[in-house]
């Protein structure tokens, strides 16, 4: 048990933890992230692009019943994927990729985390049968985009929201990117944009989660956690502060205490457009009085459940993603802002347009 005691003023954290210096064991840390290449993606989007041409329309136009698709897509079946030409171009309709869903680590002597993301998931992507439209843009790339984070990430109470698409925020422990809430135009991209089948779509080629996927390794049970089971790690912020998954303990300061679903302090008020993000306010009477669990940039100062203490030590900052009572994803999803300094870290790719 930690010496750090939950309270009803849960402001106090600001004060008590601004400009404390968190450390990180890089190559501990590196243990928790997927540094295996899977042997296997199975890449979708050229069955898209032969349907927009065989259907002459083009990204949300494009709408259709599940029940009209191919069976060899509602399964995916890649081996059964047929082809067709596009500007005299053969164009595959399911690729299947090798060596994706990882990272390289590069633990520094100047107190810095180098990651080189692949960029493409471990699991199926750009599958989007079961969404009923498609999103204005298609085809994902690895990136192998450089980030650079610090391992002593320092807490800082004084912390701005995001409020527009700003490209990556976190890496997640599969190589992909995670961006923040927004779309390039400020809506929130989980209720106003099409994701693929596994939570996940691309912008500029970037493949990327707006929040938490139902897929691959991040779905497993160790990462995302139950009521049973604290959630595990889920990727690193820019900043240096760890992703957990949706699950943590009741009592942040006890790993003895019980699990619990994270519940954002963010409400819904009385708006008919679940796309605005003004219509999203923080409840701090909510927070104060410990009804909820996660600050503003949804997340907590918290204890460290033991498997991950030797790369995080036993009390950490850590944002938490965030899901409903049903399992879906939950506003605001995942970091809301840098608790930490993030910098001028990255080398990755831009958001690109609203994606």
């Amino acid at each position: 048990m930690l010496s750090w005691a939950c309270t009803s003023d849960k402001d106090s954290t600001d004060v008590n933890y601004d400009g404390v210096e968190f450390n990180i064991n890089c190559a501990e840390l590196e243990s928790l992230f997927v540094t295996t290449p899977i042997s296997a993606s199975d890449d979708w989007s050229g069955y898209w692009e032969c349907y927009q041409q065989e259907n002459s329309c083009q990204g949300p136009s494009c709408s259709w019943d599940v029940s009209e698709l191919n069976d060899y897509v509602l399964s995916e079946s890649c081996s059964d994927a047929g082809s067709c030409e596009i500007d005299g171009e053969t164009v595959q309709e399911c690729q299947s990729l090798s060596n994706t869903g990882s990272v390289s680590f590069e633990c520094g002597s100047e107190g810095t985390i180098a990651i080189t993301a692949n960029g493409l998931p471990g699991h199926t992507f750009e599958n989007y049968a079961q969404s009923g439209e498609l999103p204005p843009l298609l085809g994902s790339s690895a990136t192998n985009a450089q980030y650079s984070m610090p391992n002593t990430p320092v807490y800082n109470s004084d912390s701005d929201i995001f409020e527009v698409g700003g490209g990556t925020i976190a890496v997640a422990v599969n190589g992909v990117s995670i961006f923040n809430q927004f779309t390039g135009i400020g809506t929130v991209a989980v209720t106003d944009e099409i994701v693929d089948d596994c939570g996940g779509h691309p912008a500029n080629g970037t493949y990327h989660y707006h929040a938490f996927p139902y897929c691959g390794e991040l779905a497993t049970e160790s990462r995302k956690g139950n009521a049973e089971t604290h959630s595990g790690l889920v990727g690193l912020s820019l900043d240096g502060f760890p992703v957990f998954g949706p699950y943590g303990y009741a009592d942040a300061s006890d790993t003895g205490s019980g699990i619990v679903r994270m519940e954002s302090c963010y409400v819904f008020t009385a708006c008919d457009d679940v796309t605005d993000s003004n219509c999203y306010v923080f409840d701090e009477e909510a927070y104060e009085a410990g009804t909820c669990h996660l600050d503003k940039c949804n997340g907590r100062i918290t204890a460290v459940p033991d498997e991950l203490q030797a790369a995080l030590g036993e009390e950490i900052y850590a944002y938490h993603m965030t899901l409903d009572e049903t399992s879906s994803p939950s506003f605001p999803y995942q970091p809301y802002c840098y608790r930490g300094d993030a910098g001028n870290n990255s080398s990755g790719p831009p958001s690109g347009p609203p994606n």
